[in-house]
């Protein structure tokens, strides 16, 4: 979706983008016309891009995993221990000083001291939030960079535009980190700590969601203040301190079926973008009717950083994806809840090629409590552009690339391996194909009994064999006699319009 600056589809990939063209469904083949109505002819038909594929990711995608998500790096934060509570809103405990308490310095007495009062310190950031008292908030900045102190106050509003999360902080297990080269910087002794952010939105979390920071207190006059949240950003795990009001202000809007974060650049587009929301959800319950919430939150950021986290290997670029789905974590190791990640290099509200993107992504949220994060990858994302496209397929274009593999009877070589998938920009446009040929083939309970069935793996070596025992097993076909039946069916139907 990041356009080629003419009227034509965006490329998600480097280099030049390929050809593409619309199909026709040959009313000839046996069952015809699979979806019910008459057949689409080329003048009825939009012609929107391919839904831009998602980023490539390890085999063990972040994105991508709710049962095994504490083996990820997007997990880290799952494994955090706090020394002190969540702070949302405490109304029976009394303030803390504001003052360290005088200890021998450098002794274990007076660390444990510093962490308590800070930890004290967090918790009021806290409760100032859910009181919504800005000077409190405020309070305990370090006024030195004017900076930071009009960052935390666009913060302090920000959360306040938040339905009902009673945000709060918590110091991680283990929190200090030793950084030197940093007390220069300040002039005063420093504090740098690992925190934990947490907050609930409600309605669509069901538990507190958790993201890790880093911040850095200064001890002036023998009290210490928050100078800094963003010192040690680089050693945070994917998805650290790269929330929407971390990364600057926004706007929120509801749906009936969504929760929009997006930026006050965009706030007259962002009641569309929920509509838009909505109606994914509704076209996206009506193949997955269970297993989640039928409720999404999007992220509409202006700011690349809060997508680029979770793009840190040498095979993931973040340009190659126009968003992505994510599980967030909670403090007790489970999943709190989902986000639609915008990618802003790719995609703003109002793109008129959302609606499918959005049907993609949301087709991972739907799908994501029974897929293992050994799951083949054709499969995840062939069932996801099949549900973007399940109203009508032939709104989908293909890459001149497959048409050209296809009339030669040669698709499918052999079934994408996960280790690979993402870098060919033809798998996406090989595994929708795949998922479509069984839907019209042995039709579409059996498309989803195949996708729950080959999916239900943490194994990500085992990712191919699972899936092809589930072939075999709902089916009735072998890997081989499978792949032969997909080429021959896709030489008499994928051709160009």
């Amino acid at each position: 979706m990041s356009g080629d600056g003419g009227s034509g589809p965006g490329w998600p990939y480097g280099g030049p983008p390929p050809s593409l063209a619309p199909w026709a469904w040959p009313a000839s083949l046996p069952g015809g016309w699979p979806y019910g109505g008459p057949q689409a002819g080329p003048a009825d038909r939009a012609a929107p891009p391919p839904t831009p594929p998602e980023a490539p990711p390890e085999p063990t995608a972040p994105w991508r995993r709710r049962r095994a998500l504490a083996t990820v790096a997007a997990a880290v934060v799952l494994a955090l221990g706090v020394t002190a509570a969540v702070a949302a809103g405490r109304p029976d405990r009394a303030a803390p000083s504001t003052s360290a308490t005088p200890t021998p310095a450098g002794s274990a007495q007076a660390d444990r001291q510093r962490l308590r009062d800070l930890g004290a310190l967090l918790e009021r950031r806290g409760e100032a939030v859910v009181a919504g008292d800005e000077a409190a908030f405020l309070a305990d900045l370090d006024l030195t960079d004017p900076a930071f102190v009009a960052r935390q106050r666009a913060l302090f509003r920000s959360l306040l535009a938040l339905p009902d999360a009673r945000p709060g902080w918590a110091l991680r297990s283990g929190a200090e980190v030793n950084r030197p080269t940093f007390q220069a910087r300040y002039g005063v002794p420093i504090s740098i700590v690992r925190a934990v952010f947490t907050y609930q939105l409600a309605g669509y979390d069901s538990a507190r969601a958790a993201s890790e920071q880093g911040l850095t207190f200064t001890d002036r006059g023998g009290r210490w203040w928050l100078a800094s949240d963003g010192d040690i950003d680089n050693l945070l795990p994917p998805g650290g301190h790269t929330l929407p009001w971390d990364v600057g202000p926004i706007e929120v809007v509801t749906g009936k079926r969504s929760l929009i974060v997006g930026t006050p650049q965009d706030k007259p587009k962002l009641p569309a973008l929920a509509a838009q929301v909505d109606a994914a959800v509704s076209a996206v319950a009506k193949l997955w009717p269970s297993g989640w919430p039928q409720k999404v939150v999007v992220f509409a950021p202006r700011d690349p950083k809060a997508i680029a986290t979770y793009f840190r290997s040498e095979l993931q670029d973040v340009n190659s994806a126009a968003a992505v789905a994510v599980p967030v974590p909670s403090l007790s190791g489970t999943v709190a809840g989902q986000r639609v990640i915008f990618n802003p290099t790719l995609v703003r509200p109002g793109d008129k090629d959302l609606p499918a993107l959005l049907r993609h992504e949301i087709a991972h949220v739907a799908t994501d409590s029974f897929t293992g994060g050994g799951a083949a990858r054709w499969l995840v994302e062939g069932i996801a552009e099949y549900t973007a496209y399940r109203a009508d397929f032939t709104d989908r274009l293909l890459p001149t690339s497959v048409f050209a593999r296809a009339g030669k009877g040669r698709l499918v070589a052999y079934l994408p391996t996960s280790s690979d998938f993402y870098q060919d920009g033809d798998n996406y446009d090989v595994s929708w194909l795949i998922c479509l040929y069984v839907k019209q083939r042995y039709g579409e309970r059996k498309l989803v009994s195949l996708y729950r069935t080959a999916t239900d793996t943490d194994d990500v070596t085992a990712g191919g064999d699972v899936a092809a025992a589930a072939i075999a097993k709902v089916l009735g076909v072998s890997e081989t006699r499978f792949i032969r039946d997909v080429n021959a069916w896709a030489k008499r139907v994928v051709r160009p319009a």
